[in-house]
């Protein structure tokens, strides 16, 4: 159930980035920046859970 929530949320923020960046800030190449900075979050989280002893995976998750 993570894994699903993290490609929706990393979707959601690169479909916002990209709209508001071109909109706002000139820049619509922030959509994928954003994306992958999201990812990368929820990789670094999950790393970090298995090194703490943390695994929290259930049997859904893998």
């Amino acid at each position: 159930m993570n894994k699903v929530i993290a490609v929706i949320l990393t979707i959601v923020v690169g479909y916002l980035g990209s709209a508001l960046g071109y909109e706002i800030m000139n820049w619509p190449r922030l959509g994928p920046v954003l994306a992958v900075i999201t990812m990368g979050l929820f990789l670094w989280n999950a790393v970090e859970r298995k090194a703490a002893g943390e695994d929290g995976a259930s049997q859904d998750d893998t």
